[in-house]
């Protein structure tokens, strides 16, 4: 039977073309099980066989990239509550099987999210009015105000702040167009008062990066004012936030808001200890900078970085940390008037440096020029002997002048005839 083309570009993308090398190497039972046990952890390990680590998201994949994003219409997503906007909440994302995310699979989904965040309009309590979402303060209380990314909540009693999970009058409406390495949402909101939005996002997963690129439309009567941030929560592998992890700017700055755990070092934030309990510091964006609007997280313990851009200038960095994760939220804010719509982008870079192994990390304590010596005389001096100690030759057991070689004692027999064991790198001599 003759495989048709689609069938057989389709078996390319899954089967590996050296695949018939394996199984065609040596010869025998043994060899035949041994390929297709290395060929069908090849296939587990294809980007193909990728799971999802939450059953409410959707994996896209590029190659070693693999990411997980929250599927807006499950009804059972990550996270249900009215604070953040479900359009392109990217979950996971892992690089070469190394993990970036902060992404607990225990958790409050009304109050917690996780991974790549997105929130219009933050409000902490009695905080500055301005902040508060446009046609907030024309609403009375009980009627309805609109919130960019979820649709039109209703107004309490107290003034509103991101612990309240107000009631949704008119949810807005999203949409979903999912590929193999993206997916394209579309939120559109009537509004209440005169104030409506449509929002877009279109999210792309690259070879070592994820990029979004927003687009907001005020499809209403009145002007419209938000503040954009994305709760970036960063987490390397299962490296706690402490030593190692340091955060970088391209401009300077003085921070506001740190603890003794952290210290300012020129344009870098390093966390020299253990977070106790959480920090809220910030970073003022300077008003007279031109450059790129980056930050920098990186672990020289893991050799993992992430380097977010934001395509727009900012207003300032929230630095939100806890034992478990940090997240520094780059905000900025966009002025539309009716009918008038602005794009940006956020991506975000990542890098997995693979860390040495324990026997390079061993290797790398020897000075380089003990590393040129005999074995026996470079662990002698790593253990604290003496450098000038040779190690001690084997002498052959002497023959009798009569030329005939007599066996050596019982007590000797052994030293001579076995092997003598080497001394791994980074032994230390007893």
């Amino acid at each position: 039977m003759t495989r048709k083309p689609a069938d057989q570009d389709r078996l390319r993308q899954v089967v590996p073309p050296f695949a018939p090398l394996i199984l065609r190497r040596g010869s025998g039972c043994v060899s035949a099980i041994a390929g297709l046990t290395v060929y069908a952890l090849l296939l587990l390990a294809s980007p193909c066989f990728a799971e999802a680590r939450h059953a409410d998201s959707r994996v896209l994949t590029n190659g070693t990239m693999v990411v997980e994003v929250m599927d807006s219409s499950h009804p059972e997503r990550y996270n249900r509550g009215t604070r953040f906007t479900p359009v392109a909440a990217v979950l996971s994302a892992r690089l070469d099987g190394r993990e970036f995310l902060f992404n607990p699979i225990e958790h409050n989904p009304i109050e917690d999210h996780a991974g790549l965040a997105s929130e219009f309009d933050l409000c902490i309590p009695d905080g500055p009015v301005e902040h508060l979402p446009s046609g907030y303060n024309e609403a009375q209380v009980g009627e309805g105000f609109t919130k960019i990314g979820v649709g039109v909540l209703r107004k309490q009693t107290r003034q509103y702040s991101l612990f309240q999970n107000c009631e949704v009058i008119e949810p807005a409406t999203t949409s979903v167009s999912w590929t193999s390495g993206g997916a394209r949402f579309v939120q559109k909101c009537g509004g209440v008062n005169g104030y409506a939005y449509e929002l877009e996002a279109e999210l792309s997963v690259g070879t070592n990066s994820v990029s979004v690129c927003w687009s907001l439309r005020n499809t209403g009567e009145k002007p419209l004012t938000t503040r954009n941030y994305v709760h970036n929560f960063f987490r390397f592998e299962d490296q706690n936030v402490g030593p190692g992890y340091a955060l970088s700017f391209p401009y300077d700055f003085t921070a506001s808001g740190l603890l003794k755990e952290q210290a300012q070092d020129g344009r870098s934030i390093l966390f020299n200890a253990l977070i106790p309990l959480w920090i809220n510091a910030v970073v003022p964006y300077p008003a007279d900078f031109d450059g790129p609007n980056t930050c920098e997280l990186k672990s020289t313990l893991s050799g993992m970085s992430v380097v977010c851009t934001t395509s727009l200038p900012g207003l300032r960095t929230d630095i939100h940390a806890r034992p478990t994760y940090i997240a520094p939220d780059p905000f900025i804010e966009i002025a539309l008037a009716p009918g008038e719509g602005r794009s940006w982008v956020r991506t975000y870079t990542f890098q997995a440096d693979r860390p040495c192994s324990d026997r390079r990390r061993r290797r790398s304590h020897v000075p380089r020029t003990d590393r040129r010596l005999p074995l026996g005389c470079r662990h002698a001096e790593a253990s604290g002997r003496r450098r000038d100690r040779q190690p001690q030759r084997r002498l052959p057991h002497p023959t009798p002048r009569g030329g005939v070689r007599t066996p050596p004692p019982q007590h000797q027999r052994r030293s001579l005839t076995r092997r003598p064991r080497r001394v791994r790198t980074g032994e230390l001599i007893p």
